[in-house]
């Protein structure tokens, strides 16, 4: 028999439904609360339930104890109906936006602009007629009493979530990213903390606490220090946020409202040392921003999200949380501005003239050659000189090429190749597809590195490029690298802007995006590309049941690696 817990079938259509207390039954009008779930599917009606169920609770537990909403749970209501309103709005332009599209172009643009002019007057003349239906549904649904001006808050901050809707709707229709959404109940300017709910069971930070150790357990697959440092920062946030109540008790609305609470916070708040341990509300208080100001960015609203996601996922895994993972699908309202993200800030190729500028700055051609191919002292500089280059004619990550040692650079049936594996101490891969030979391309050999090689091997040197320190939260060696990169880039004057976002488009990173693009000019085929490039095979055969290319094999890959518009010669150690 299927789970059929506070569900109910009418017309072939299921139903939410639960008993009000008897106690509530004369305040709240009804004896059961029946909601549709909109759905026939039985799977999807069990999995929709249990966001109501704790949503109904909760009312129930309020109305008991004569409360009213508190400035989250309105902040966390508006958010919700901004969410629906924008998951689900329709927009029907009328006979005047249609004929006055003749001059805009775009009648429903021109709608939708037309309501938030309407409702920022409504707003600024204290007219909250188009939401009074609404009010009076969240009153009968959470069990409150509100004064008027609590009443009035819940009315500004649901328009305000209309109004919201409406701008990330225009932002998606002229193909731009949906700016992450402000507070809406601006009458709350500090965030108390919350009191502690009733109820037994684990606590936020302990159930955080057993996550992170569990997480750390296996050092084959355990979190880096830095993912580690900064999810323990938002799980105590988190803690702060709910008074550190039971993770059984937490909800949808909870999650919402942390959400809107953090992103008010200043996007570089948590590298100030004063910052380190304080409350939430008194972060609000040092490093909140503006109405007008920006905070936190949608990319890190994202990953406190994706942190405690992954938390409630290993709570209910071990039947600790029941229901609805609270913070799925509590990113970016619509997967299209997700991805115009992902394509507006990834990396792209260096073009002939980037490369150019790259490879004949005066490091590259005033160096002398003896100092380039077998220098004496070893730092930054003697890792520019070669790092880059080996990035354009292997693809090959900077984190990856920064922790080779000479021995893994090796020689088997005559093909000379670089092993990225895992075999010495602070070397990692970025996943099992990583782990790849890449064999030398003639364009290095031309250029000294097997000079550059004998040179660092009779030196002694643990690593292919001993001047680079490990730094970061991490202690990777490509930390201070990649400084040097940006500044030694900017230098030559190569920096690529978008248009719309204003972020640089061309880092070390393009360097593969470099070699991707002239492997798919040259007819590699894909599945032989990625085993140079160290990612996934495409098709379920070849990653299967194919063992992959021999050296000889992956040698005829690499050197189809060419960019006839670049100039190298000057880098020969012979004619």
């Amino acid at each position: 028999m299927p789970d059929t817990r506070y569900l109910k079938r009418r017309g072939g259509r299921w139903w939410f439904q639960i008993a009000v207390p008897a106690n509530l039954r004369s305040k709240v009008g009804k004896a059961v609360i029946a909601k549709p779930l909109d759905t026939s599917d039985i799977r999807t009606a069990q999995n929709a339930r249990w966001e109501h169920v704790a949503s109904w609770k909760a009312a129930f537990r309020k109305a008991l104890d004569g409360e009213g909403l508190t400035a989250e749970e309105i902040e966390a209501e508006a958010q919700t109906e901004f969410r629906r309103l924008a998951a689900n709005m329709v927009v029907e332009p009328n006979a005047y936006h249609e004929q006055a599209a003749g001059r805009t172009g775009d009648p429903v643009r021109l709608a939708l602009s037309e309501w938030i002019h309407d409702y920022q007057a409504d707003l600024k003349d204290g007219d909250y007629s188009r939401v009074e239906q609404q009010v009076a549904e969240v009153i009968q649904r959470t069990g409150s009493e509100l004064d008027k001006e609590a009443r009035n808050q819940l009315a500004q901050s649901l328009m305000r979530s209309h109004v919201a809707a409406f701008a990330d709707a225009i932002a998606v229709r002229e193909g731009q990213e949906p700016s992450p959404v402000r507070a809406l109940n601006t009458a709350r300017n500090t965030v108390g903390r919350v009191r502690t709910r009733r109820g037994q069971g684990m606590a936020v930070s302990e159930a955080a606490k057993q996550f992170v150790a569990e997480k750390m357990r296996d050092p084959e697959s355990s979190w880096t220090a830095q993912t580690r440092k900064q999810s323990e920062a938002v799980y105590r946030l988190f803690a702060d946020h709910v008074g550190d109540s039971p993770v059984a008790s937490i909800t949808r609305d909870d999650a919402i409202s942390f959400r809107s609470t953090v992103a008010r916070l200043h996007p570089d708040w948590a590298r100030r040392p004063s910052a380190k341990g304080l409350p939430l509300s008194d972060l609000l208080k040092a490093y909140g921003v503006a109405e007008d100001e920006r905070g936190l960015s949608a990319r890190t609203l994202e990953r406190y999200t994706s942190a405690l996601a992954g938390l409630f996922n290993w709570l209910r895994d071990r039947g600790l949380y029941e229901g609805d993972n609270p913070f799925s699908r509590l990113g970016t309202t619509r997967n299209s501005a997700k991805r115009l993200r992902k394509e507006r800030t990834k990396y792209l190729p260096f073009n002939a003239e980037e490369l150019t500028a790259l490879f004949h700055a005066p490091l590259l051609t005033k160096t002398k050659r003896a100092d380039r191919v077998a220098p004496k002292k070893h730092d930054a500089h003697t890792a520019l000189m070669w790092m880059p280059l080996i990035g354009l004619f292997t693809g090959m990550r900077s984190e990856e090429i920064a922790q080779l040692r000479p021995l893994d650079v090796r020689e088997e049936n005559g093909v000379a190749f670089f092993l990225v594996a895992e075999e010495g101490d602070g070397q990692h891969v970025k996943s099992a597809a990583a782990y790849r030979r890449i064999p030398l391309h003639s364009q290095l050999i031309k250029c000294g590195f097997k000079e550059y090689l004998a040179a660092v091997r009779k030196q002694g040197h643990d690593y292919l490029f001993p001047g680079l320190k490990p730094g970061g939260p991490d202690g990777k060696r490509n930390w201070y690298f990649t400084r040097a990169f940006t500044a030694y880039r900017r230098s030559v004057k190569v920096e690529r802007l978008d248009q719309q976002t204003g972020r640089n488009r061309v880092g070390f990173h393009s360097f593969r995006a470099t070699v991707a693009t002239a492997l798919e000019n040259a007819g590699i085929p894909e599945s032989e590309a990625v085993q140079v490039l160290g990612h996934e095979k495409m098709s379920m055969s070849y990653g299967l049941y194919s063992g992959g290319l021999n050296l000889k094999g992956l040698r005829r890959v690499v050197e189809k690696i060419k960019y006839p518009e670049l100039d190298l010669s000057h880098l020969y150690i012979s004619d």
